[in-house]
């Protein structure tokens, strides 16, 4: 066999190995870049699920500061009241 026979044969299968080892890295990259994106969107579903049940609070929470400043205003007019009946008072 000649030089440049065993030359070309050592080149090519260098390239087939190289591009053997060459896709697996690219393959184990491409596998964990969509792992990652898989935990973000896992992570991003959970944050959506938790919205309706925080909704749900904020109407309480809304519904119990309106109810407060409707406490606040009869105590207010009780006590203007309260200031009336005082002043008839013998």
């Amino acid at each position: 066999m000649e030089p440049s026979t065993i030359i070309t044969f050592l080149v090519g299968a260098a390239a087939i190995l190289g591009g053997f080892v060459g896709g697996r890295q690219t393959t184990k990259a491409q596998a964990d870049a969509i792992n990652a994106m898989r935990n973000t969107i896992d992570e991003q579903q959970r944050i959506i699920d938790t919205i309706p049940a925080m909704r749900a609070r904020i109407e309480l929470l809304e519904s119990l500061v309106t109810q407060r400043a409707n406490v606040e205003r009869v105590i207010e007019i009780v006590t203007r009241i309260e200031e009336k009946v005082d002043d008839f008072t013998p």
